[in-house]
């Protein structure tokens, strides 16, 4: 096995532990804000199941196995699974932090395939890390307070005087 292979099936792993988490996020969640975090979290767990036979595709190009067993998906996965059921604020949390892990080994495995000359799965990557990285900015969004928002969009703004006529 290459380096790339053995990348791509960490790739694999933390994008199939993510998505897992993620629904079991959205089939769990209790708040005021009920229906805002149900969407939220399909829209993640739904867009990292679309790129589960993608991912697989680039692994097979390889000429690999892709993992297919709990136990060993698990030993993979830089996403670690959760064994309770966190409140709210805590999913948004962890659910950033593992997309923020799935960016770094997919950027990894983005540019190992620039040195083997793996172009076609080079594009794959581009594609997901787009992905991920428009999912890690709408988490994000949702993580601040209008408060924190409204005073971001003040700083630099120049201060406008009262003209005198």
């Amino acid at each position: 096995m290459s380096k790339l292979s053995d990348q791509m099936k960490v790739v694999w792993a933390n994008n199939f532990t993510a998505y897992t988490k993620a629904h079991g996020f959205h089939v769990n969640v209790v708040d005021c804000e009920f229906f805002m975090w149900h969407q939220l979290f399909e829209k993640v767990y739904t867009e990292l199941q679309e790129n589960i036979d993608t991912i697989a595709e680039g692994i097979r190009t390889l000429k690999e196995v892709v993992p297919f067993s709990l136990p060993r998906i698990q030993q993979l996965s830089q996403v670690k699974d959760e064994k309770m059921v966190p409140d709210e604020s805590d999913m948004v949390n962890i659910l950033y932090a593992d997309l923020e892990t799935i960016k770094m080994a997919a950027a990894d495995a983005f540019d190992m395939c620039q040195k083997e000359r793996c172009y076609g799965l080079q594009n794959i990557l581009a594609d997901y890390l787009q992905t991920i990285e428009k999912l890690c900015w709408m988490i994000g969004a949702s993580m601040e307070s209008p408060e924190e928002q409204a005073f971001e969009d003040k700083i630099g703004e120049p201060e406008t005087q009262p003209i005198k006529m």
